[in-house]
């Protein structure tokens, strides 16, 4: 029996209604447990091949970074005027990101708020933050708090009957104001090269463990598609 069904967006479309998160060969070992009814870019150039070689249609590497979609996303939001509300990282790290966003894309509308409130993001705060959503008008929600909060509150967040965007970001917000004024996290010749998981291995020590869950994915995904644990497929949107 099927357990858990994964829409792959095969490649950025740009800034749609729905609710969007995305998936590498970490993630998937949390993901592949619950659906979210989110739609999942391939956060990963194996897990793009992976998918593309068992759904047999081209998909695109595509993550929430200044490597991949973060700079068009943006952009389009602020040629768009659509308002941004963006929920992850320390409040010092929220802060910092928003006067980043404030210089690179100066015509974006957009508030940053902490992913680390008092006592957790349980109900209470989830429920602060669809008061802000409907207060505030938000037109784009983007959660960069990791998997899989940020897909749980994603899910909740369409619940409430949001009608606007919504999509993960994982760690980039932390990234961005790591890598100071730029904001970008990855050098142009590790993105040439699709060598982001090797720079983190060395910059982020607590990422090393996760390694074996790498080279253990392709086995694991096949696993489950014979087990019918997962199914994989394209989105047609």
């Amino acid at each position: 029996m099927i357990s858990n069904r994964i829409t792959i967006v095969p490649t950025f479309k740009g800034v749609a209604p729905g609710f969007y998160s995305f998936i590498g060969p970490v993630a998937y070992y949390t993901l592949r447990k619950r659906d979210y009814g989110c739609s999942y870019y391939c956060d990963g150039t194996l897990s793009a091949r992976v998918f593309a070689w068992t759904l047999g249609h081209p998909i695109t590497r595509t993550s929430f970074d200044y490597g991949s979609i973060a700079a068009p996303f943006f952009e389009e939001c602020a040629r768009r005027g659509l308002r941004v509300l963006v929920v992850g990282g320390k409040p010092v790290e929220a802060e910092v990101f928003g006067r980043h966003l404030c210089a690179r894309f100066p015509t974006l509308r957009q508030k940053c708020i902490d992913g680390y409130p008092a006592g957790g993001f349980h109900d209470a705060a989830v429920s602060a933050l669809l008061s802000q959503l409907v207060a505030g008008k938000v037109d784009v929600l983007i959660i960069a708090l990791g998997s899989p909060l940020q897909e749980q509150i994603g899910q909740q967040v369409m619940a409430s009957g949001f009608q606007g965007t919504v999509i993960t970001a994982g760690a980039f917000i932390t990234q961005t104001v790591l890598a100071g004024e730029q904001g970008a996290y990855y050098p142009n010749w590790i993105n040439t090269l699709n060598l982001r998981f090797l720079w983190r291995l060395l910059h982020e020590p607590h990422t090393r463990s996760r390694f074996r869950y790498v080279l253990g994915f392709p086995f694991t995904y096949a696993m489950d598609r014979l087990s019918r644990r997962v199914q994989v497929h394209l989105s047609t949107t």
